[in-house]
């Protein structure tokens, strides 16, 4: 694999931190961290990922799995990069070499070895003055032991989750459940670089039924959630679709009746099969009331209500199996003199 790509290339962009590892070359004593970024382009399609090599005798900041990360530099597929510094979206700190860099004394190994004498010396002189190195320091000695202990092998080997959802508005709750994760470790949920909240692992590695929250300014581009072990730093991800309701759609809007008639629908984001509470107001003093599910190919769902003497009421409708995702509607008709149609909108989720 070349180490020293072309001029050309493309720039790398955004994405996810995976295999991230850590190593301590024996020569040198240099802290050496490799890694790779997954990609994907506007369309969601999967893009060549990115293999990094970083050398530093300390670091600043920090580097997890399943981490989102942008590098601005131009990248040739088959090409090893080694940059100075990865700027982490997750944690809004960037990551880099900040004493005795090495990437581009490989091919010397002599110099190599100088320079790393020189930069140890450099190191010992100025800890005293300056306690963000030693801490620096710390913090990658601490990663580098943990990724012997494990052998170079992240535990939590199999673990999983499972969505209640497969499909969600902006905004709106889903619970996760899962389990083959550490005992009591804190497992993240993202959808792309947006927390979406976390789960607790009991004492066998599970959870059940947490709940998690999709970003308010979801736009639908990323086709995942992801999950990631804070102690395992064990990272899996299950598809998942952004429903975005189209104002331009007219099964989405709302519109009232000619004399005032008015329906609303709570919750106005509802899964197939769950069941929405649909009330009524302005409606003639006891008309009946037909109330039904629609979209533009066909209906479901049908109920019959009966207004009050204040022309209100109240009723509970079951979303049909049947219902297409995303914008449909709750229509509510009666007779007068002509049938006179009332509609709410509602999105339909998986």
């Amino acid at each position: 694999m070349s180490t020293n790509p072309p001029s050309g290339g493309h720039v790398i962009g955004r994405g996810i931190v995976r295999d991230l590892q850590w190593q301590v070359e024996g020569s040198t004593h240099m802290n050496v961290c490799r890694f790779r970024i997954e990609r994907k382009n506007a369309q969601g399609k999967q893009l060549p990922a990115v293999p990094v090599e970083m050398r530093s005798m300390s670091f600043s900041g920090t580097l997890s799995n399943g981490d989102w990360v942008e590098l601005s530099q131009k990248w040739t597929p088959g090409a090893l990069l080694h940059p100075h510094e990865v700027v982490n979206l997750t944690t809004k700190v960037p990551f880099k070499s900040t004493l005795g860099v090495a990437n581009t004394f490989k091919a010397y190994p002599r110099l190599m070895k100088v320079m790393a004498v020189i930069a140890g010396l450099i190191f010992l002189a100025v800890v005293a003055g300056f306690v963000v190195f030693a801490i620096s320091a710390h913090n990658s000695f601490t990663q580098l032991t943990s990724s012997i202990a494990n052998g170079g092998h992240p535990p939590a080997e199999n673990a999983a989750f499972q969505l209640s959802s497969s499909s969600g508005a902006p905004g709106s709750s889903i619970r996760v459940s899962g389990s083959g994760w550490e005992p009591h470790e804190i497992v993240v949920f993202r959808y792309g670089p947006e927390d979406m909240g976390n789960a607790t692992a009991d004492g066998s590695g599970s959870f059940v039924n947490q709940l998690i929250r999709v970003p308010a300014d979801a736009t639908g581009f990323f086709k995942t959630i992801e999950a990631t072990g804070q102690s395992s730093v064990k990272t899996i991800s299950q598809p998942f679709t952004v429903i975005i309701a189209s104002a331009a759609s007219p099964s989405c809007r709302s519109y009232a009746g000619p004399n005032g008639e008015r329906i609303s629908v709570t919750p106005t984001v509802a899964t197939r099969g769950q069941t929405v509470q649909v009330v009524g107001s302005g409606f003639p003093a006891n008309a009946v009331v037909g109330v039904e599910v629609e979209w533009p190919t066909g209906f479901g769902g049908g109920i019959q209500v009966t207004a009050d003497n204040g022309g209100a009421w109240v009723g509970r409708l079951a979303i049909p199996p049947t219902a297409p995702l995303g914008c449909d509607a709750v229509a509510a008709r009666f007779h007068t003199t002509a049938l006179v149609v009332v509609v709410a909108g509602l999105t339909v989720t998986a």
